[in-house]
């Protein structure tokens, strides 16, 4: 049954912390799951590109992210793994000269067949699209348990 209330992610962020703990648990939208994907080739929706605030209250940074969701698996290159449901998501993030110089080397071939030319106005048209890649994961060169997203081969699908 369709809930006419049911508040989504982008509803909820909007909420204070009172009417976040005061929202009926139904009417609350599940999250989709989040996550380094399997390796493979898939079809990822771009909900966001732009900049966000991390880093901790003493340690704050801006950095470019870009939020990926799943549209489709197209095939797992391990066939044992198992693929991540639609509307899973995970990220990638950029920070300072070094962050930018790899969001260029990743999404920077992209600008033309956008009609843009500056990072910001690539990061605007970003969002919203819709892209075909190839998914790896890359260990942590300080903590061999924690792994990053890696995308490559981007075309816009």
């Amino acid at each position: 049954m369709n809930n006419p209330n049911l508040l989504d992610s982008d509803t909820l962020a909007n909420l204070s912390i009172d009417e976040l703990l005061n929202a009926n648990i139904a009417d609350i939208e599940e999250a989709a799951g989040f996550g380094v994907f399997p390796p493979g080739a898939y079809t990822l929706n771009i909900p966001f590109c732009g900049i966000k605030q991390l880093g901790t209250e003493d340690d704050p940074y801006s950095a470019i992210v870009v939020e990926l969701a799943v549209v489709t698996c197209v095939e797992l290159s391990k066939p044992d793994d198992v693929p991540p449901k639609e509307g899973t998501k995970s990220s990638l993030t950029f920070s300072g000269g070094k962050g930018v110089q790899w969001f260029r080397t990743q999404f920077g071939h992209l600008a033309p067949a956008l009609g843009v030319e500056r990072v910001q106005d690539l990061m605007d048209k970003l969002t919203g699209c819709t892209i075909s890649c190839v998914v790896s994961n890359q260990t942590d060169k300080n903590d061999k348990t924690k792994k990053y997203l890696r995308v490559s081969e981007i075309q816009l699908a």
